[in-house]
């Protein structure tokens, strides 16, 4: 008989509990659960940020390059030069174009007939004539006679239906007459440079004969670039293509190291 008060002997033989290896075993297994968890987030994440840096600098890269190639398009023919390092390119922007009736290249005069000029309105400052410009140092000498007037765009009228007379503010004499009849109406050259880890575009400084001689309202188009890393080249146009230009520069991130190259080739659509 039990006294009262005492258990019987097999309610101890049914109890349960946890031992001290199995409560250990339990540890141990959820701790290399959770530094599988951890260890997935973190790759997971540090993935996503890796992605994310290579994203935005292949943006970075586009948007130069894109910005830059818009504008050479429509560079104006045989414009495009390059200083001694390859480090800075030079052209003049086309403002507008078309086909001339008459122009003066056997004497100088303030004025001629051509066809109407789709969406140009007229004369705007440091806009110039160019006619036949295939001499890059003539370009940019500003000399008269020349295939870019001296003179600029003074006003825009028209004679009848789609005739239209260009009045310049001075007379000028141009070198050649274009086979193609052609004249451009051009901007203010534009210079655009890599220096440092930086790309560079210059504008409204004048024309000048020198490239880079004296560069004024600077804008940064790109940082983060490898020093060193960027460059142009200018391949000549001949009877069968227009010139191409070669453009080059490596967008990098110093916190995560990674890079990218960006290596593009625009051509140069006008002709003169």
């Amino acid at each position: 008989m039990c006294s009262r008060g005492a258990k019987p002997p097999s309610a101890f033989l049914y109890q349960t509990g946890f031992t001290l290896i199995e409560l250990i075993m339990v540890l141990v297994i959820a701790g290399i659960i959770t530094v599988m968890s951890i260890n997935f987030i973190s790759q997971t994440t540090s993935g996503y940020q890796d992605a994310a840096t290579r994203q935005q600098m292949a943006t970075l890269g586009w948007l130069a390059s894109e910005k830059l190639s818009r504008e050479l398009r429509n560079a104006l023919p045989n414009s495009v030069r390059l200083n001694a390092s390859g480090r800075c390119l030079e052209f003049m922007p086309t403002v507008a174009a078309s086909h001339y009736i008459s122009v003066p290249w056997m004497v100088a005069a303030d004025r001629f007939n051509g066809v109407r000029i789709r969406g140009y309105g007229g004369g705007g400052s440091n806009e110039r004539v160019a006619v036949y410009p295939d001499d890059p140092l003539a370009i940019y000498a500003q000399s008269n006679p020349g295939p870019v007037s001296v003179s600029t765009v003074d006003q825009v009228n028209t004679v009848s239906g789609d005739e239209i007379q260009v009045v310049l503010s001075a007379a000028h004499q141009f070198l050649a007459s274009s086979p193609e009849k052609r004249f451009y109406i051009t901007g203010n050259p534009v210079t655009y440079c890599f220096q440092g880890a930086r790309l560079y575009r210059y504008r409204e400084y004048g024309v000048q004969a020198t490239i880079g001689a004296a560069l004024l309202n600077e804008e940064v188009i790109v940082d983060r670039i490898l020093a060193g890393s960027g460059g142009f080249e200018v391949t000549e146009a001949s009877l069968t293509r227009n010139s191409v230009i070669r453009m080059f520069f490596t967008v990098t991130d110093s916190g995560s190291g990674e890079f990218q190259q960006i290596d593009q080739e625009v051509q140069v659509r006008n002709v003169p």
